[in-house]
């Protein structure tokens, strides 16, 4: 009843040689793409239904736009929809789900059909809409969507049932939302209709579904339409992206929503990409890597990157969950970042650090002609994924602007006692700080050479916590072949499988404990003490990866009674 919804994510990735770390994009637009065996076409045209002079169909807009009861219509506004023959409506979750519908009326430019009653669709839920061939092969546009009436998310049942851990600071957990921080007006002001964002649209977060309605109200009496909107169990959110009504720029309408709605957790749905940069083995040896077999075994790590290719011989034998978040429609980015990250946490000894841990594997990032890039929206429902698989630590090698959308999902993430280790950035010594590792609890990673000299390239600021090999680390590449990497993003699984190796041994120690024994451990570099440039210094592992007898011996009286 609490499944989030996996419906678009887009994946940004940089090549081994291009460096470390990732982007977030806000772009919704679907082109054609295969998901769960379906074979995608071009949008342009089709052999049997369209000659090469006539112009694919195109959705603009399906009503309702609040939530739909099963078994009632719907319909499709548009262009170029010709005939019904050889043609249908239907459905997609992202995640498996896929139902034709029932068409009651087919024109040129508007279509009637009915949302089944089926239990495969589910209240609460939201779903792609888009016309494709009977065969199964999409024709249109794949970026309008619905929601599914229901009480499944209602006050009686609310979508947060996971137990309230104490931060300090207060928790998000303790019911309604608290008012979101105080946004820079120079934040505001420059955010532009360009590649930093998915353009014309706002994400908001509501703790209940009760409140995003409420919200849908308030955003629908201003302009604002709802493009979708996705329960997000696992993290006790409700996600909402608003459509920008024509002719008002994202920063104009995030304004004037904030006026109306002061108290609400909401951003532009921003845009992020792989933090990576140009391509020895010395990695393991000056992160005094120190990990007996079996290392690990039994242990979750999470990744939200590029989809890697399993088939690589540094992943035999491994266990590996993969979950894409693309849905039908979407490019999905090449393979060669994330099974460069993969392969340094779970990849085959020597080059794998944890190869009994068990991966869990989030496919975000897209293809744009050149550009490969992910969104905040798809990062969050990533996240929720990967809170719900008990995940001990999750590695962020991307980066972007600061979001508030994410901050909140990554603050509720912070509160289950799960790690979050994310790429520091490739912008430079004058860089602004990159997101989400300046978030406070976030462990922010930077990059040094063999020499133990910082990585060019990468960026500088208090918020930097930890450095960590980045720069010509060997990595696997996808087909079977390995090459040298650099970046941030190459660092940060360095110290991802640290995290996760040092709860292994210690699983009894909170955050602030292990916070404590990872600066104590950690190789001073640079100015004494903490500074701008290396943080606390290089990441040493700081205890032999072994279980503690106590703690082995408590575990086999637990399986015995």
């Amino acid at each position: 009843m609490t499944r989030a919804i996996a419906a678009a994510i887009l994946a940004v990735l940089a090549v081994p040689a291009q460096g470390a770390g990732f982007t977030v994009s806000k772009d919704k637009s679907q082109p054609a793409v295969s998901i769960q065996g379906k074979k995608a076409i071009p949008q342009t045209k089709s052999k049997t239904l369209q000659t090469p002079s006539v112009a694919s169909p195109v959705i603009t807009a399906v009503s309702p736009a609040d939530c739909v009861e099963k078994g009632a219509s719907i319909t499709l506004q548009g262009s170029n929809f010709l005939t019904s023959a050889g043609r249908s409506i239907a459905l997609d979750d992202g995640a498996g789900t896929h139902l034709q519908l029932p068409i009651n009326s087919w024109s040129g430019t508007s279509i009637s059909a009915t949302v089944p009653d089926d239990p495969r669709v589910q209240e609460g839920w939201s779903y792609w809409v888009a016309m494709e061939t009977v065969q199964g092969q999409w024709l249109s546009n794949v970026d309008q969507s619905i929601t599914i009436c229901g009480t499944a998310y209602s006050e009686q049942e609310p979508v947060n049932n996971l137990p309230q851990l104490p931060l300090g600071g207060g928790s998000l957990l303790d019911g309604a939302m608290p008012p979101p921080p105080a946004t820079p007006t120079q934040q505001v002001a420059a955010i532009k209709e360009d590649v930093t964002v998915e353009p014309g649209e706002v994400v908001v977060v509501s703790a209940d579904m009760n409140e995003a309605r409420q919200l849908q109200q308030t955003a629908q009496s201003m302009g604002f339409g709802i493009k979708r909107r996705t329960p997000l169990g696992n993290l006790g959110l409700v996600m909402s992206v608003l459509r920008v009504p024509k002719g008002t720029t994202v920063a104009a309408a995030l304004d004037q929503l904030r006026q109306s709605l002061p108290n609400a957790w909401m951003d532009a749905n921003h845009r992020y990409q792989l933090q990576s940069g140009k391509a020895v083995r010395y990695a393991p040896q000056a992160i005094a890597w120190n990990a007996r077999a079996g290392c690990g075994a039994g242990l979750h790590i999470g990744l939200i990157d590029t989809a890697i290719d399993k088939s690589h011989p540094l992943f035999k034998g491994r266990t590996i969950a993969q979950r894409s978040f693309l849905a039908s429609g979407i490019a999905d980015a090449p393979k060669n970042h994330g099974t460069a990250t993969a392969s340094i946490l779970v990849g085959s000894a020597p080059g794998g650090l944890l190869p009994d841990a068990q991966l869990h594997a989030a496919a975000v990032f897209r293809s744009r002609g050149k550009e490969v890039d992910t969104t905040a929206e798809w990062v969050v429902r990533a996240l929720d994924w990967l809170v719900g698989e008990k995940v001990v630590v999750i590695n962020l090698s991307l980066g972007g602007s600061r979001n508030l959308l994410l901050e909140a999902a990554l603050q509720r993430v912070l509160e289950r006692d799960i790690v979050i280790v994310a790429a520091a950035g490739n912008g430079g010594i004058d860089a602004e700080p990159v997101y989400p590792a300046a978030q406070p609890g976030v462990i922010a990673v930077t990059a040094i050479d063999a020499n133990l000299k910082p990585y060019g390239r990468d960026n500088r600021g208090a918020y930097i916590a930890y450095a960590a090999p980045g720069v010509d680390v060997w990595v696997a590449t996808p087909g079977g072949d390995g090459a040298y990497a650099t970046g941030t993003s190459y660092a940060a699984p360095f110290v991802t499988a640290v995290v996760a190796a040092a709860k292994w041994s210690q699983p009894r120690n909170n955050r602030a404990a292990l916070d404590r024994l990872l600066q104590s451990k950690a190789k001073d570099l640079g100015a004494s003490g903490r500074d701008n440039i290396f943080g606390w210094g290089l990441i040493q592992m700081p205890v032999e990866c072994v279980r503690s007898p106590r703690v082995a011996q408590g575990k086999e009286r637990s399986k015995r009674h």
